[in-house]
């Protein structure tokens, strides 16, 4: 991809980062739109996987700050992880 590309990407993410309760509304109303026949199951289904992905990373994230802390504050060298 050109830097011009990545800027770009970066840009678009930054302005359309979801929070929990974002997506827990998108995925909500996923659920309605499928029950109704509106949308596809696989695009329900995909939706889902997708944000279960997010909530596992930002949980792993917020697992390594919590123990970055608890190391810090214990007085134990602390070891690079994921970054």
């Amino acid at each position: 991809m050109a830097r011009s590309n990545k800027a770009r990407a970066r840009k678009q993410l930054a302005d359309q980062v979801l929070t929990i309760g974002d997506m827990d509304a998108l995925l909500c109303l996923a659920i309605k739109r499928v029950a109704a026949g509106t949308m596809e199951p696989n695009i329900g289904s995909t939706m889902a996987m997708i944000a279960k992905a997010v909530v596992g990373i930002r949980s792993t994230g917020d697992f390594e700050k919590r123990l970055e802390a608890l190391e810090q504050s214990a007085g134990v060298g602390t070891i690079r992880r994921f970054s």
